[in-house]
């Protein structure tokens, strides 16, 4: 079962089109750490999941436009 916060993450990282890898780069962590808790089998701190969205956001400035959720599948 994901936490809310594994799931906000994934959302947002797919929201805005970014690799599990390129998260794990900006954040100076492994790919398999980012796996970890998006599938919330590792819990993070309240400051770690605000340093991880704000990660997601500075990666977005870089990209295009952020994916509608229909785009991303929600309500599938």
């Amino acid at each position: 079962m994901e936490t809310t916060q594994g799931a906000n993450i994934r959302a947002e990282r797919v929201r805005y089109r970014l690799t599990q890898q390129e998260l794990a780069s900006e954040l100076g962590l492994l790919r398999s750490t980012v796996v970890e808790v998006e599938q919330s089998k590792l819990e993070i701190s309240q400051p770690e999941y605000v340093r991880w969205l704000t990660g997601i956001n500075r990666l977005a400035a870089h990209k295009a436009e952020p994916r509608t959720p229909a785009e991303c599948g929600a309500g599938n």
